[in-house]
């Protein structure tokens, strides 16, 4: 978005992340990710790079929750950057149905951020 800052635009793509991934947007939420991403959860890579990122999404029975992403924090070293933030996931009975953290880099080209790596942690019950 014309006007923003780095961190802002970073800051706007974890919530991207989440408003896509939500909404069932496939195409949208792949889109996100640099050409060759991967997407971790846990230990387990779960696929790397748009285009396989978009059919891992499409054959996931995604269930259906609000990501809420919160205690983001940015660091900016010219065209990359390293984040994280918590999240929680709620149900449509607005219990929380996960909860953890994402940890992620990104890469800046051709004027814009994009998702260079996105590591999911699930917490587990204490």
């Amino acid at each position: 978005m014309d006007g923003e800052s780095d961190g802002e635009a970073i800051r706007n793509l974890i919530a991207d992340y989440c408003i896509e991934a939500d909404a069932g947007n496939a195409d949208s939420w792949s889109a996100l990710f640099a050409p060759g991403a991967p997407l971790r959860i846990g230990k387990s890579e779960q696929a790397a790079g748009p285009e396989a990122l978009k059919t891992w999404f499409t054959d996931r029975d995604m269930p259906a929750v609000t990501h809420v992403a919160g205690n983001v924090r940015v660091g900016i070293s010219g065209n990359s950057a390293v984040g994280r933030a918590d999240f929680i996931a709620v149900n449509e009975r607005m219990a929380i149905g996960a909860k953890g953290s994402y940890h992620a880099t990104f890469t800046k080209t051709d004027g814009r951020w994009k998702i260079a790596s996105w590591h999911i942690e699930v917490a587990k019950p204490r």
